[in-house]
């Protein structure tokens, strides 16, 4: 039986990240293939199409796994899906070389205002991963408030690219859209358990 997309990209996926496993304290490994199936199983749940979830699987392939994939993701799966996983890979270390962290990250961002709401929605599940795994990867509460910074700034990205591709949607409820719903949620959440367990230190 032929494979479907969804398949074909987790098989993918799968090999690329052989060996690689999550940030988190050893006690903790958990395979790395761990959190794209997360990303994707969101984008699903989120109403993506068949190329979003493909693509959620795919999108760290590029940045961790190396520059190579991308011409292999393009043979394999076209020019599409291929975009889209470029679209949503940092730079290598290479590109970085000489520029500050900070930089990078504001660049990239920058870059999603220029792409689709399918290309972001599928970053917000990216970041929303993270965000519930911050405690697991023992982050400094100075981090995670960064963390949570960007997250936000995601959000009004995301709303920007909606109403550039949509005009008439200015001054619609955000919360028509799920994926904010949900990474919003999620930051107020760890927002206000960080202000909790700092009082409690106090």
């Amino acid at each position: 039986m032929e494979q479907t997309l969804e398949q074909r990209a987790f098989q993918y996926a799968l090999k690329a990240h052989e060996g690689q496993f999550r940030k988190s304290p050893e006690s903790k490994r958990v395979p790395y293939i761990v959190h794209p199936r997360r990303v994707a199983d969101m984008v699903k749940a989120w109403g993506g199409s068949k190329r979003a979830i493909a693509v959620a699987l795919l999108h760290d392939v590029v940045e961790d796994c190396g520059e190579e994939h991308y011409i292999k993701i393009f043979h394999k799966f076209g020019v599409e899906i291929a975009g889209m996983v470029d679209l949503l890979s940092k730079p290598t270390m290479t590109m970085r070389k000489g520029k500050p962290n900070y930089f990078v990250k504001k660049r990239y961002l920058a870059r999603l205002l220029h792409t689709t709401p399918e290309v972001v929605s599928i970053k917000i599940a990216d970041r929303l991963d993270n965000l519930r795994s911050m405690a697991d990867a023992g982050w400094d509460t100075g981090r995670q408030h960064k963390y949570l910074d960007e997250a936000e700034e995601l959000i009004q990205i995301y709303l920007a690219v909606v109403y550039r591709e949509d005009p008439q949607w200015m001054g619609g409820d955000p919360n028509s859209h799920l994926c904010v719903v949900e990474i919003h949620g999620e930051v107020q959440r760890i927002r206000e358990s960080i202000k909790c367990n700092t009082l409690e230190l106090e």
